[in-house]
């Protein structure tokens, strides 16, 4: 991926995934109710400080959900964050859901 937005030190330019837009029953959600993603592809990422970052453009990672800066580029919405608001990185498909504090 050749990303025109290159991220500097321990940052990460992650694409979000799409936010749900119905409910499981299938009640439309009204952009101001719907819940920020906390999962996207990784387009860029920045150098590091003091060690290497270790992700790589095209990874599929989960971030914690009010993590970094929200930017648009070119009509894509992408998130700028800190390499350690990066909570794990997906190895497979299927992301997890998570549930909000309280949901349990």
């Amino acid at each position: 991926m050749n990303s025109p937005i290159i991220p500097i030190y321990d940052r990460v330019v992650i694409q979000p995934d799409e936010q749900n837009k119905k409910t499981e029953t299938g009640i439309i959600l009204p952009p101001d109710t719907r819940k920020r993603s906390n999962s996207g592809t990784v387009i860029s990422v920045g150098g590091g400080m003091e060690r290497p970052i270790p992700l790589e453009p095209g990874d599929k990672v989960i971030y914690q959900r009010h993590a970094g800066i929200d930017m648009q580029w070119n009509g894509e919405n992408y998130l700028v964050v800190l390499a350690h608001e990066v909570i794990a990185k997906i190895v497979t498909d299927s992301v997890p859901t998570f549930l909000e504090p309280g949901e349990r």
